[in-house]
Parts: C-alpha cells; sequence; structure tokens
C-alpha cells in the first residue's frame, strides 16, 4: 500500500520528467512540486484511488490505463470540484488526455464564474452581504465580552479564543477593509517565532506576506497601513492602495495587535488542540458560523458578486470607463477577475 511520502515522491518524479521536456523558460515556470499543493494533490489521487480501482496498484499508470473507467466515475460531477481532480491527474500522470479534460473544465468554470451562474449547491447556500455583515456585528459582540474579561484578568477558555477567531477570521475576509485574501494566506501568518523570509507575520507598520497562491512568482507582498485609498485613487484593476479606508487600516492594525497579545500559540488562528489551522480547518469554521456550507472561496465569490453592481456603476458614470474604446463591462470583468485571483 502505497503511503504518502510515496505519492509525494510519484508526483516529484513526474515533475521532473515534465520539467527535462520543457524549453529553459518554462521550465522557470513549473520549479517544484511542494507544500500544500503535493498534498491536496496527493489527497484527491488517493480518494480517486480507492473510489474507482482500489485493488490495482496506485502508480500513475493504472491511472493512464483506466482512463475511460476514471472518467466515467467523474463525468457527473460538476466542472468547478471536477476541474481540481483533472488538475490533480495531469499532474500526478503528465498525460495529456486529462490535460484536456482540465482545461475544458477550467474554461466552463471560468465561464460560470464570469456570468455569475450559480451552482445548485451555492445556489441553497447563498447568502446576502447584508446577512454576513449582521452576523460580523453578532461575532464582535461576543467578541466585545470576552475582551471584558481580559480586562477582568479572568482566564480564558478555549471556546472564547475560538470565538474571538471566528470574528477575527471573517473581518479579514469581509471585503470590508482590504481586498479579500485567500485563507492560505492568513493560515501561513505567524505571531512568534518568525521567520522574515518565509512566513506571514505583521510589524507596527505593514503586514506581510512571503507565503500565499502565486508568492514564486510575484515574490513578498506588503500591506501597509498609511496606505489606503483617498478621494483622488480611481478604480483601476491594480489598484495602488492596500485598504479600502485610513479608519479600515487602523481598525484591522488593532484587532490584530489586541489579538496577538493574548494569542498563546505561535500562529494567528489555531484549533483547539493549539495547532496551527489547515484549509480544511478554515472550511469548517465558515460552515459553523455561517450555519451553511460556505467555503471561503463561496464567501470571496458572495462578495465579489455584491460589488459587481456598485463597481459597474462607478465605471459607467466615469470616463475612466471608456480605455482604448474598451466598455465598462469589459473593465468589470476584468476587475472582478483579478478580485478573485
Amino acid at each position: 500500500m502505497s503511503t504518502d511520502e510515496d505519492i509525494y515522491e510519484m508526483f516529484r518524479q513526474m515533475r521532473t520528467k515534465r520539467n527535462a521536456s520543457l524549453a529553459d523558460d518554462d521550465k522557470k515556470k513549473t520549479l517544484t512540486l511542494e507544500g500544500s499543493s503535493l498534498k491536496k494533490y496527493t489527497s484527491v489521487i488517493k480518494t480517486l484511488h480507492k473510489a474507482v480501482f482500489p485493488d490495482l496498484a496506485l502508480t500513475a499508470k493504472t491511472f493512464t490505463d483506466k482512463f475511460d473507467k476514471v472518467v466515467e466515475y467523474l463525468k457527473d460531477k460538476s466542472p468547478s470540484t471536477r476541474r481540481h481532480q483533472y488538475t490533480a491527474l495531469r499532474v500526478f500522470t503528465n498525460s495529456d488526455a486529462y490535460g484536456k479534460l482540465m482545461a475544458t473544465d477550467n474554461a466552463e468554470y471560468t465561464k460560470l464564474l464570469n456570468e455569475r451562474v450559480r451552482t445548485e449547491k451555492q445556489e441553497n447556500n447563498w447568502m446576502s452581504r447584508d446577512d454576513i455583515y449582521v452576523i460580523l456585528a453578532t461575532l464582535k459582540e461576543k467578541r466585545d465580552e470576552i475582551y471584558v474579561k481580559v480586562k477582568q484578568k479572568v482566564t480564558l477558555r478555549m471556546t472564547d479564543y475560538q470565538i474571538i477567531q471566528n470574528y477575527l477570521l471573517l473581518l479579514l475576509s469581509s471585503d470590508k477593509h482590504l481586498p479579500i485574501r485567500r485563507s492560505l494566506d492568513w493560515i501561513n501568518f505567524k505571531i512568534k517565532e518568525i521567520d522574515i523570509q518565509e512566513d506571514n507575520y505583521m510589524t507596527d507598520e505593514m503586514i506581510v506576506f512571503n507565503k500565499y497562491k502565486t508568492s514564486k512568482t510575484k515574490g513578498q507582498q506588503r500591506l501597509e497601513f498609511s496606505n489606503y485609498k483617498r478621494k483622488n485613487n480611481s478604480l483601476t484593476t491594480n489598484p495602488s492602495w492596500d485598504f479600502y479606508t485610513k479608519n479600515g487600516a487602523a481598525l484591522i492594525k488593532r484587532e490584530l495587535k489586541q489579538w496577538i497579545k493574548i494569542n498563546p500559540t505561535d500562529y494567528l488562528f489555531f484549533d483547539k488542540n493549539e495547532h496551527q489551522l489547515n484549509q480544511v480547518n478554515v472550511t469548517h469554521k465558515f460552515n459553523k458560523i455561517f450555519d451553511k456550507n460556505i467555503s471561503i472561496n463561496m464567501l470571496r465569490n458572495i462578495l465579489a458578486t455584491s460589488r459587481d453592481a456598485k463597481v459597474l456603476n462607478q465605471l459607467a458614470n466615469s470616463k475612466r470607463a471608456m480605455i482604448g474604446g474598451g466598455s465598462s463591462a469589459a473593465m468589470l470583468n476584468t476587475y472582478v477577475k483579478n478580485l478573485l485571483e
């Protein structure tokens, strides 16, 4: 039976083979496969293997030889889910056949995203921005009660820590004070024993992100608390500001500092065993916060969708909306795409 380490090595070998077949410029983009992506792909491959052919060896050849059987198993999955499975299969096997299916699902998912067509699951779990902010306000009331305990020097329970975390997690992901980021960015946020070259962390002047989805190509990102949107900022696809308002930047800084002061762990967010959260933990937290099956990606979709009407109105009423003959709708499409990346 293949262990996770065995499967990791299979992925690495396939990546090495793929790199060897690429031009030098393309090799720079692929590099190695490690970290959360490797673990996620491994989990997908193990699940598919167990479901489709558990009696056969877990190898790339098994998945390529039994291609039709895998496709048959996945045929009823939604493109939004299946695209991740085909991506893992493409990376694990280097198969162009899986690559084509991955590209097809990605294109369909992008189309749905651009058209804001909701899947049945999204429709059943959809919320309005106002509903989300009501929940945020409720969490803040609970958070306030716990900080009263802190002032009174009452020993906090784990449930108290988790309530503050729920509030802070939703605050940071609410699109109220800064553009929405992925959960990975906050999972890798450390508050003690910080490696300033590897970890995400906070200083008195800024929030620093060394680990995020495109960090290997884009490098370190910094959100400066003094860099907020001012009246003379135009709405562009590449905003020069880091926070929406001066007050919002101050609020985020204050909340982070207050939480870090009482946080008993090395990480910004932790579970009930004081271990670093992972992406599954974050999804479970959001499910519990909203009492719905809402992940961080769906939350980002909800908030971006509600922002569309406002953005489109701003663009339509601005001469800046017409750039090189482009329409405000085209500008909006680019803006939302960047927001969700």
